[in-house]
């Protein structure tokens, strides 16, 4: 054994296991992955005006009601993912305003940063067309409001921020939804 090999311990090749990336190991259940998106506080509002005139026209309690959220019903569970359950257009008149009302406590000037969830843009998306699907019902009083275009242009954009792939690991509080 040579000097060196007694100072330094005999010369051993790397492991597959040595070699990895260096991981970093968070607590379960406190974090999770999102996109950061900058975002106009306006372009929240036009989302939560589509909630209130949602909230302002209820589906009526007649037989042309129950057909309003058969007509939806029916609608949502063709697109609707597996993994995922649709319980009622008003449930996710709720849930668009749990995220709209999180972002909105996010945002402090007229931009700034939320972060997006695909779920957080699904269930968004579901809202709006579930609100799109009663406006073309003929017994149905609600009207689309004059800025659902805006608040659908908006939405789009959310998602393909969130496509892109740029997600953050961050808390779970910073998140609107939890999976």
């Amino acid at each position: 054994m040579g000097i060196l090999e007694s100072i330094f311990g005999t010369a051993e090749s790397p492991t597959d296991e040595e070699l990895a990336e260096p991981t970093i190991h968070l607590p379960r259940g406190e974090y999770t992955t999102a996109t950061p998106v900058a975002v106009r506080r306006a372009r929240l509002e036009d989302i939560l005006s589509v909630i209130e005139t949602d909230h302002e026209t209820p589906v009526a309690e007649t037989s042309y009601g129950q057909q309003t959220n058969e007509r939806i019903n029916e609608y949502i569970n063709d697109i609707m993912p597996d993994h995922l359950d649709w319980e009622g257009h008003s449930k996710e008149v709720d849930l668009a305003e749990n995220i709209i009302n999180k972002w909105l406590g996010d945002v402090s000037g007229e931009i700034g940063v939320v972060f997006v969830r695909h779920t957080d843009t699904f269930r968004l998306g579901l809202f709006l067309q579930g609100c799109e699907e009663r406006a073309k019902l003929e017994h149905d009083p609600f009207e689309l409001p004059s800025n659902f275009d805006e608040a659908t242009s908006f939405l789009k954009r959310l998602k393909k921020k969130h496509d892109a792939g740029d997600a953050a690991v961050i808390r779970n509080e910073r998140v609107a939804t939890r999976e």
